[in-house]
C-alpha cells in the first residue's frame, strides 16, 4: 500500500487528501489547525459522492486516515509528500523546510498558484526533489495539473507523473493549455453539489468523446481492475450510479438499465473471448430480446453490483440473467433476462459461433446451472 503524506488540509489540501484516499493510498495529515480534521471530512464526503460516479467501474479500496502531530511525523516513510499549505511564500518555506530536515526520501509537490520552485526551494535541502503543482479545483474532480519542475531530477518528474496517473489524473505543462485550464477553474469555483453534479456531467460527456479531460479519465479506467470474472455467479458490473443518469422522478432512468445489462453482457463477452478482437474478425452476439423487473428505486450516488448467470447456451443461441443489487446490503433492485443470437457481421444474419467461445459459454451455463 503506497503513502501520501498532505501538508496543510485545506480546499487544496483536503482535495489531494481525497483524491489520494479514494484511489487507494494511505493517506496522513498533519494541519494545526483545530477544524481540519471536520473540514477534511466534509470535502471527503463531497468527493465519496462525485468522484467515483465519474467510472464505468468500481474505483479501488479507499485507503486509511489518519493525522499526525508534526510534519515530520507526516512525512516518515511516505513515498509522495503534497505540501498545501496557505500560499504566502514565507509559511511555505518554513513548511518546505520542515519537509526537508525530516528527511522525506521521496517527491516533493508543493500547491502554489504564485510561486516558481526556485523561490520555494531557497535554503531547502535537497532541492532535486521538489516540483510545483497548479491543480484545479475541486482537484477530487478535475484530472487535470500543471507541473512545474523546476530544478527536479528526472526520477523526480517520473515519479510524479507516475503518482498522478495512478491518481487518476494528467500532469501538463505550462504552455498552450495554461490558459483554458485557469479558465476551466474559474468556472468551478464554489462548492456546492449543484457544481460538482454539472462538473461530473461535463467530464463524462468529455470521457465518452475522448477529449481531453475526458480522455485522462477513460485511460485511467482502462487500468483499473474489472470486475470478478471468476465468480458464481459472475460479477460483471460494479460502479456507482451517476447523476446524469436519473430522470425527473429523482431514480435511474429506465433507459440506464439498458446500459447496465449491455455492460454486464459485455463483460460476459470479454470473459467468453467474443470481446473487440472478435468484432474485427467478424463475428459478434446481438440481443434480440430483454425483459426488466424493476424492484426497488435506484438513485445517485448508491453502489451497485451486477451478477450474471448464463441460462442457455445452444449453438447460435445465448441467454443471461442479470441481478443488479445495492452495495453493500446485497438488496434486489432489479433483474433482467437477456436472449442473444450469435451473428456475422459481413452477412447480419445468425451464424454458429467459433467453437472456443461456443465451449466456454457452454461451461459457463454449466457451471451457473
Amino acid at each position: 500500500m503506497s503513502r501520501a503524506a498532505i501538508i496543510g488540509a485545506g480546499k487544496t489540501g483536503g482535495g489531494w487528501a481525497a483524491r489520494f484516499l479514494l484511489m487507494g493510498w494511505d493517506v496522513t495529515v498533519f494541519d494545526p489547525d483545530p477544524a481540519a480534521e471536520r473540514k477534511l471530512a466534509a470535502i471527503l464526503d463531497r468527493a465519496r459522492r462525485s468522484l467515483p460516479m465519474l467510472y464505468e467501474r468500481r474505483l479501488p479500496e479507499a485507503g486509511a486516515l489518519r493525522f499526525a502531530d508534526s510534519v515530520a511525523a507526516a512525512v516518515a516513510g511516505a513515498d509522495h509528500v503534497q505540501e498545501s499549505v496557505p500560499d504566502r511564500l514565507e509559511l511555505k518555506q518554513e513548511a518546505l523546510g520542515q519537509i526537508g530536515a525530516a528527511g522525506a526520501d521521496c517527491p516533493i509537490a508543493s500547491s502554489t498558484a504564485r510561486f516558481r520552485p526556485g523561490e520555494l526551494g531557497a535554503g531547502m535541502a535537497l532541492p532535486e526533489r521538489l516540483v510545483v503543482t497548479r491543480p484545479l479545483a475541486p482537484l477530487y474532480l478535475l484530472p487535470l495539473v500543471e507541473l512545474v519542475s523546476g530544478a527536479a531530477s528526472g526520477a523526480t518528474i517520473r515519479g510524479v507523473t507516475e503518482t498522478f496517473r495512478r491518481l487518476g489524473m494528467s500532469a501538463v505543462s505550462d504552455a498552450g493549455e495554461t490558459g483554458a485550464l485557469l479558465r476551466l477553474a474559474g468556472a468551478a469555483d464554489g462548492v456546492s453539489g449543484r457544481r460538482d453534479r454539472t462538473l461530473v456531467a461535463l467530464l463524462r460527456a468529455l470521457k465518452a468523446d475522448g477529449t481531453g479531460a475526458g480522455q485522462v479519465i477513460a485511460e485511467h479506467e482502462a487500468w483499473l481492475p474489472l470486475a470478478d470474472g471468476a465468480a458464481v455467479p459472475l460479477v460483471t458490473v460494479e460502479r456507482m450510479i451517476p447523476s446524469d443518469w436519473t430522470d425527473y422522478n429523482g431514480h435511474m432512468n429506465e433507459s440506464r438499465y439498458g446500459q447496465i445489462w449491455s455492460d454486464a453482457a459485455d463483460a460476459v463477452m470479454l470473459h467468453v473471448g467474443a470481446g473487440a478482437d472478435y468484432v474485427a474478425r467478424g463475428m459478434s452476439y446481438f440481443t434480440v430480446e430483454t425483459k426488466t423487473k424493476f424492484i426497488l428505486e435506484t438513485l445517485a450516488g448508491e453502489m451497485v453490483r451486477c451478477e450474471t448467470r448464463v441460462t442457455l447456451a445452444e449453438g447460435r443461441k445465448l441467454a443471461m440473467s442479470h441481478v443488479m443489487k445495492r452495495v453493500p446490503d446485497g438488496e434486489v433492485l432489479a433483474t433482467c433476462d437477456q436472449f442473444m443470437l450469435h451473428v456475422s457481421l459481413e452477412t447480419r444474419r445468425s451464424c454458429a459461433p467459433d467453437p472456443q467461445v461456443l465451449a466456454r459459454v457452454e461451461a459457463l451455463a454449466e457451471a451457473h446451472a
